[in-house]
């Protein structure tokens, strides 16, 4: 998806709450001395702000669904969700590749 690999612990606790991703990114360019801009470009954050999006719900949402279902149908919706977001932010990242180099 072209972004940096230490962007994959925060999808990991954005699973706790969505706009933790974006707290945990932004105190990781601070401790660095660096701004969100200059940490990603701003290709790299549309495709964080997607994925963010699209990926797996929160846990509190997970268990719901559990409770209202089973918890087998609610991991299969998460792990659906998780495939189509990084299918999105894969594409995303490949047009503009592709499409930028013209």
């Amino acid at each position: 998806m072209g972004l940096p690999a230490i962007i994959g612990v925060f999808l990991i606790y954005g699973i706790l709450r969505k706009e933790l991703t974006l707290v945990l990114l932004l105190i990781l360019a601070n401790s660095l001395n660096l701004t969100l801009l200059e940490l990603l470009t701003p290709i790299q954050m549309i495709v964080f702000s997607l994925v963010t999006m699209l990926y797996i719900p929160c846990f509190a949402t997970i268990i719901l669904i559990a409770k209202q279902t089973n918890w087998k149908y609610a991991v299969q919706i998460s792990l659906l969700e998780i495939a189509l977001a990084l299918l999105i932010g894969g594409i995303i990242n490949f047009g503009f590749v592709i499409f930028s180099s013209f």
